[in-house]
């Protein structure tokens, strides 16, 4: 008796396919009636907008940021150590936050359903910046994960 054993060879060949390009991703990505409107407030808003580092979804203009300085040595003995310049966007509650009153810490994602990205979180009760200052109630967004563009 003898045993046949055929295996296909992988040759890099392959059927002919037009590539889509990474566009297309987002053009297939829905955009609802909420993200042009918040779109349009931006165009009328500041030099700066914030969007969404993987998505690109809008998410606050420069006129939502919480400015604040540096906050004395004394009370930022513990940030002190670790760094001096901010690490976080700090802005006013925004209508796609989804903030519940009832909870009194919670994670912000991405507005865009398809994304889900985390971007960072909130507190009622108040959250330390990296350079010592305190903001109370606190909407805190990771600059790693937005991305600041020029309207």
């Amino acid at each position: 008796f003898f045993f046949f054993f055929f295996f296909q060879a992988e040759d890099g060949i392959r059927d002919f396919c037009l590539s889509r390009g990474l566009g297309d991703v987002y053009k297939r990505q829905g955009i609802n009636a909420e993200y042009m409107g918040i779109v349009k407030l931006m165009e009328k808003a500041g030099d700066y907008s914030y969007f969404c580092k993987m998505c690109r979804a809008p998410l606050f203009t420069e006129d939502s940021l919480e400015q604040h300085k540096n906050a004395p040595k004394k009370l930022r003995e513990k940030a002190a150590k670790k760094a001096t310049e901010c690490t976080s966007y700090f802005v006013a509650q925004q209508p796609w936050m989804g903030v519940k009153d009832y909870a009194n810490t919670g994670k912000l994602h991405c507005p865009n359903a398809k994304c889900g990205q985390k971007l960072g979180l909130y507190c009622w009760s108040g959250v330390q910046c990296s350079c010592g200052s305190w903001f109370s109630p606190a909407f805190q967004l990771h600059k790693a994960k937005v991305d600041r563009l020029a309207v």
